[in-house]
């Protein structure tokens, strides 16, 4: 993950692709800036438009320079739920099928070993009926059960303790009563029984891992 942009970095790039300089970002424009900025994240094309219509707050289809900051934290929070919703859809068509879902359930913390309640689960998921849950309603599903914590957890750190994965934005973090420090994003994973420190928060007891460290 990319370093997160400060609000005179985020004016630059908001500028540099402003390529008409009416002030707002087409969709076009957002996807040529996500190409030159983040292109790890360019082909994760459902990740990108769920970022788009979350930050338009505005709901006229382009992005202003104050939706701008946040479509950026947006589309490291989606990537991460297009990674988890990658991870079920074995065959790459951009659904998951109930078969999918029974073998890549425990990857989203669903433990049961019954088909009928894991079948409950399914339909739960899959609102619109159709018998595949679509990367639209795993991201309603994912903010419902935390699965990510989003933008606005770190926001009001607190909200963050029955996260199940987060994305940490400090250097700092305690691990066994020792501090560690990195300058590169790395996978760390953490019994839930281990405390965790994160811009202020005091006492994040249950994430049983975390995604990445970020400097």
């Amino acid at each position: 993950m990319a370093e997160k942009l400060d609000k005179v970095k985020v004016k630059k790039v908001f500028d540099t692709f402003d390529y008409n300089g009416n002030g707002i970002l087409s969709l076009a424009e957002i996807d040529r800036a996500v190409i030159e900025l983040y292109p790890h994240l360019a082909e994760d094309k459902p990740a990108i438009m769920r970022a788009y219509k979350a930050a338009d707050t505005s709901r006229d289809g382009f992005i202003d320079f104050k939706e701008f900051g946040r479509l950026i934290d947006l589309l490291f929070y989606y990537d991460e739920i297009y990674k988890l919703f990658s991870k079920l859809d074995r065959n790459h068509d951009r659904r998951v099928s109930f078969e999918e879902f029974q073998k890549g359930h425990e990857l989203i913390g669903i433990h049961t070993r019954s088909k009928a309640e894991l079948k409950g689960e399914f339909d739960a998921i899959d609102t619109n009926h159709g018998g595949y849950i679509l990367f639209e309603e795993f991201c309603i599903y994912a903010a419902k059960q935390k699965l990510i914590a989003s933008p606005d957890d770190y926001d009001n750190p607190t909200r963050l303790t029955n996260c199940n994965v987060f994305l940490i934005r400090t250097v700092v973090a305690v691990w066994d009563s020792s501090t560690i420090i990195t300058s590169s994003p790395t996978t760390k994973h953490l019994p839930s029984t281990k405390r965790i420190s994160i811009d202020g928060a005091k006492s994040i007891q249950s994430c049983p891992f975390i995604l990445e460290w970020i400097e």
